[in-house]
């Protein structure tokens, strides 16, 4: 019997130390008008941002799911000024680089399936250049994006139990969207955003977790899918730092040589 009851004793024991308590969720309230001023205030306060990155690159080549696993620097400079770097010795699989005037975008063989590829131009050219890796959003991207986007009209908004949403048409007639923005009712932070180019899908980011720095929160897990391309990534920001000065010649161009570029211009109007 006193065997009996000390066995009891440990099995209620166990399932009382393996019982997990569950809490609700508290979903919070704000005006939209405040949430979206509340978001921009936490965006520009990541006037600099230096991140080392890992990411894994995901794609569809000859029928068959392809990824590569990489890790890069990442340096910002609102407004215009980003660097993401493959961090590799010799052979780097992609150099993303804007001095605030121009770019340069240059993509190893591996993930053109040619020939290592440089496209370069004046920012005001970007829109012809397509999606992939593009500066300006990678900048936004990673530093979080000012809302609403360039060339958006004010929102359509609407409410639900678990998410705020933000519809952005552009300025045609009829309007088309040109973004959507998702922010949880958790913590009132971004939590997904979208941009289109003619109603097409061009970029998703879903900012999966955060870094606290002081008084600023950056993004510290992202997923990123750019549909038309195909691909995908996971991208991990770790040994963050926001603010402070950051070094001219971060934006100087220097990737491999005797590459024929591509070069673009601005869009005309």
């Amino acid at each position: 019997m006193r065997k009996a009851l000390v066995v009891a004793l440990v099995l209620v024991a166990a399932g009382c130390r393996g019982r997990r308590v569950v809490r609700p969720v508290e979903y919070r309230t704000m005006d939209r008008n405040a949430l979206l001023a509340a978001h921009n205030t936490a965006a520009r306060r990541i006037s600099t941002l230096t991140a080392d990155v890992r990411m894994t690159i995901f794609w569809v080549e000859e029928g068959a799911e392809k990824s590569h696993a990489a890790e890069a620097w990442l340096d910002i400079e609102r407004p215009g000024r980003i660097r993401l770097v493959h961090d590799a010795i010799g052979r780097d699989m992609f150099y993303v680089l804007s001095d605030g005037e121009r770019f340069w975008i240059g993509l190893d063989r591996a993930i053109t399936g040619g020939e290592d590829s440089l496209t370069t131009g004046p920012l005001g050219g970007l829109d012809e250049y397509g999606y992939f890796m593009r500066p300006d959003r990678l900048l936004e991207t990673a530093a979080l994006p000012v809302l609403p986007p360039p060339g958006a009209a004010d929102a359509v908004f609407a409410a639900y139990a678990d998410r705020y949403v933000y519809l952005f048409p552009d300025a045609a007639d009829p309007a088309r969207l040109a973004a959507r923005a998702v922010f949880s009712r958790e913590d009132l932070r971004i939590a997904a955003w979208e941009l289109f180019d003619d109603s097409r899908l061009a970029l998703r980011v879903e900012y999966q977790e955060y870094l606290a720095k002081g008084d600023v929160y950056a993004p510290h897990r992202l997923h990123v899918e750019w549909p038309a391309e195909g691909i995908s990534a996971h991208m991990t920001l770790t040994r963050v730092k926001v603010g402070g000065e950051l070094p001219p010649e971060l934006w100087e161009y220097r990737w491999r040589e005797n590459i024929p570029a591509r070069k673009i211009e601005n869009k005309p109007h």
